[in-house]
């Protein structure tokens, strides 16, 4: 069952980084603002949620500044043939990067 969003944002309390934690807190008061629907607020903030938990306590979102650092989380998203034989990974990896590009613009 997918999350809602009221469970993503409870979420974001988790996140390691305090940074992290109220940049993500900031980026769903400016969705909100610009009056996006809850399930597009909720998908972009499930994948940010991910990829803080993924840069750990040590690493912001201020401190990537290659695109190898995304890749690396993006890339942990594939699966090999005999996982995913119609390689559905990448229509998530699509949507993960398209997530992370909305909220770094």
């Amino acid at each position: 069952m997918p999350y809602t969003l009221t469970t993503t944002i409870n979420k974001i309390s988790l996140v390691p980084n305090p940074i992290n934690l109220n940049l993500l807190l900031e980026f769903h008061d400016y969705m909100k603002s610009k009056g996006c629907s809850e399930r597009h607020q909720n998908n972009a903030l499930q994948v940010m949620v991910q990829l803080a938990n993924f840069l750990g306590r040590d690493r912001t979102f201020y401190g990537i500044e290659k695109k190898e650092q995304i890749m690396e989380f993006l890339d942990a998203k594939k699966k090999n043939v005999a996982a995913d034989p119609d390689e559905k990974w990448i229509t998530t990896w699509n949507h993960y990067l398209a997530r992370i590009k909305l909220f770094f613009r």
